[in-house]
């Protein structure tokens, strides 16, 4: 199983707000050709993350926005965009269990609107890596 991107904790520079410069290669040696080079997501994203989400959005979780931080679903180093269909808010408890249990997420769309469903199986998030990596031409 590959280490995970991020350690679980601190979560400085891990944390997905504020000013960073990334590198011209991701850690996985691929290239960022294409990928969002802001490591980041920006305050208006962030307003629309609260708006949409409305706190954390982990299952039972009834941790307030302010209390949050935005994580990326595929995460940056792995050539995860920083944008509101790859976003969604974590308080800080939860953000340390999705990443060491290696858990996926995303945006679901339907008549309620958007929300944020996860895959709770342990690993489940390098199941959505290797299932991006087979669709990707060689």
């Amino acid at each position: 199983m590959p280490a995970p991107t991020c350690p679980p904790r601190p979560f400085d520079g891990c944390a997905a707000t504020g000013p960073s410069s990334p590198s011209s290669s991701a850690p996985t040696g691929r290239s960022w050709t294409g990928a969002s080079r802001n490591r980041f997501f920006t305050d208006a994203q962030t307003k629309r993350l609260w708006l949409r989400d409305g706190g954390c959005t982990y299952p039972g979780c009834g941790a307030p926005p302010q209390w949050t931080d935005a994580h990326h679903l595929v995460h940056w180093a792995d050539l995860g965009p920083s944008d509101l269909d790859n976003g969604a808010l974590l308080c800080e408890r939860h953000h340390t269990i999705v990443h060491s249990r290696r858990l996926a997420g995303r945006v679901v769309r339907g008549s309620f609107g958007e929300r944020v469903e996860w895959d709770l199986t342990p690993g489940s998030y390098d199941e959505l890596l290797a299932r991006r990596a087979a669709q990707e031409p060689a």
